[in-house]
């Protein structure tokens, strides 16, 4: 990994979520940060882990269904937002 950005990261541990045509079902968009392959591991476990749970019981479950990943720095902070659209109604 080395050191890269976080979007272009997790562009790759995304893609196989595209749709039939390769177009992205997980977007991602606002601040990028660089890291390096210490973290890899850690971002790669936490995102691998919604991505699944939204290909299986969420907005990756249905055709239509996709999922926004907004990133913000914030002072000394970095914050993700996940949100889904598209998914399953939830009961």
């Amino acid at each position: 990994v080395g050191t890269m950005t976080l979007h272009a990261f997790l562009g790759a541990l995304f893609q196989p979520y595209a749709d039939d045509e390769g177009r992205p079902r997980v977007l991602v968009n606002g601040d990028d940060a660089v890291f390096d392959d210490q973290a890899a591991t850690s971002v790669a476990l936490l995102f691998h882990e919604l991505a699944t749970n939204a290909a299986k019981y969420g907005a990756l479950a249905q055709p239509d269904g996709l999922v926004h990943l907004a990133t913000e720095s914030r002072d000394d902070r970095f914050v993700l937002t996940w949100s889904e659209r598209g998914g399953p109604a939830v009961a």
